[in-house]
């Protein structure tokens, strides 16, 4: 975003809380977050955009205060009841499909009661997972517009009804001004992927627990999703091949395919390989991509598939080349056995478990298997990996017994998904 169009924003924010305008302040707030957040997705860039809109998300929560007469030291806590508020209730997207395949284990006649509140177009529940989650599991789900008279009522209800934790869940959507409304105690925030990595600007107040490590800082109150793949997502691979020629996947957003480190490596692995090439799917061609790929004489060797369901073409390709900014097509590439390169720090689930992944690679010792091939340090240590898996049949019958191990111990393990997601919810 450029200068003039930050300060255009900025005076548009201010303007909307000037004029009490709070529809178009909620309005606008989407806007700049589809527009112009999810533009580039790296840290750098979410850093950028939240600075220009937390100050104005900080008055907001004070607007909200005000409005309902509320003091958030004068609350008192319930017992075991939680709201997870969401940025849209209408879709069935990677961020409730993690929801749901976690919560679809809460017991209709828990003691903990759960609520997940988020806007919607209509007043019927149009997710078909959250519907599910309503009927089989007694979960509430409250649908609002997305207006400023909605949301009072919600915040209203959450106070009246003494709810022990307001949960953000997903994007740290209305964060700031959530966080002055509830205060840093009453209010999580537990997220996807590589979002908590992206908002450094958030962690001197916030601390989260990530692969059993945590981050220590003023709050104990900003979770990672425990890591459990819907049972949907599990894939079948009929098996490696000894070839000449390979064929490499990777499938993603194109925010995700374009980031640089990424494509730099791709090409990398492209010019030292000569008898591989790449598929990318999720989205059609990309002037973006042309260029670059027609930059280094590559064009030929590269195609695009459109949007693709992974489980109808994975047995097509040879290896799945995971992004910086990992996903639940990766995760599930790497349990169904197709050789997967995967990048460390891009929240990915084998980062997740990487502990657990450890003890298991000392008990069974595996030959020339180490964590630091499952986990590409930096780009040169992603290019050298893949090559040596292209290059050594037997290395990557190796890596492939243990992808199916790991995928089948640790990822599709709802349960204790659960139980760590309600301990984080509740604690």
């Amino acid at each position: 975003m450029n200068s003039k169009l930050e300060l255009e924003y900025k005076k548009k924010f201010a303007s909307c809380l000037e004029n009490k305008n709070y529809d178009l302040f909620l309005e606008l707030e989407l806007t700049f977050y589809n527009s112009f957040v999810k533009k580039i997705e790296t840290p750098d860039h979410y850093n950028y955009c939240y600075e220009i809109l937390n100050p104005f998300e900080e008055l907001y929560g004070n607007v909200i205060l005000d409005a309902l007469n509320l003091k958030k030291e004068n609350r008192k806590l319930g017992v075991n009841k939680v709201c997870y508020f969401l940025p849209s209730l209408d879709n069935d997207l990677a961020h409730i499909e993690l929801l749901e395949s976690i919560l679809r284990n809460h017991k209709p006649n828990s003691n903990t009661q759960i609520f997940i509140a988020g806007y919607s177009s209509c007043a019927e529940i149009k997710s078909a997972l959250l519907k599910k989650l309503h009927i089989e599991n007694n979960i509430t789900i409250l649908n609002i517009p997305c207006n400023h008279s909605a949301l009072l009522n919600l915040m209203q209800y959450i106070f009246n009804e003494s709810f022990s934790k307001f949960i953000v869940y997903s994007i740290p959507l209305h964060l700031y001004a959530f966080l002055n409304i509830f205060g840093s105690t009453d209010l999580k925030w537990i997220t996807t992927r590589f979002e908590l990595n992206c908002f450094n600007k958030l962690k001197n107040l916030i601390s989260f627990n990530y692969s059993n490590k945590t981050l220590e800082s003023k709050n104990k109150n900003w979770e990672r999703i425990p890591a459990s793949l819907p049972s949907e997502y599990r894939f079948i691979f009929t098996g490696i091949q000894n070839k000449e020629n390979y064929r490499l996947l990777t499938i993603g957003r194109e925010s995700k395919i374009c980031d640089l480190v990424f494509l730099d490596s791709v090409k990398s692995i492209l010019l030292n390989n000569q008898n591989v090439s790449l598929a990318i799917g999720g989205f059609s061609e990309s002037s973006f991509l042309e260029k670059f790929f027609s930059g280094h004489n590559l064009t030929s060797r590269v195609s695009y598939l459109g949007w693709v369901n992974p489980k109808d073409c994975i047995n097509k390709f040879d290896f799945y080349l995971d992004t910086p900014q990992s996903g639940l097509i990766a995760a599930s590439a790497f349990a169904a056995g197709i050789p997967t390169i995967t990048f460390r720090n891009s929240n990915s689930f084998v980062e997740s478990f990487e502990d657990n992944i450890s003890v298991l690679l000392n008990e069974k010792n595996i030959e020339n298997i180490s964590i630091n091939i499952i986990l590409s340090l930096n780009r040169e240590s992603y290019v050298s990996n893949t090559t040596k898996l292209i290059n050594n049949f037997e290395l990557r019958k190796n890596l492939v017994e243990l992808q199916i191990l790991i995928g089948n111990r640790f990822f599709y393990n709802s349960l204790n998904s659960y139980n760590q997601f309600i301990s984080a919810s509740l604690g």
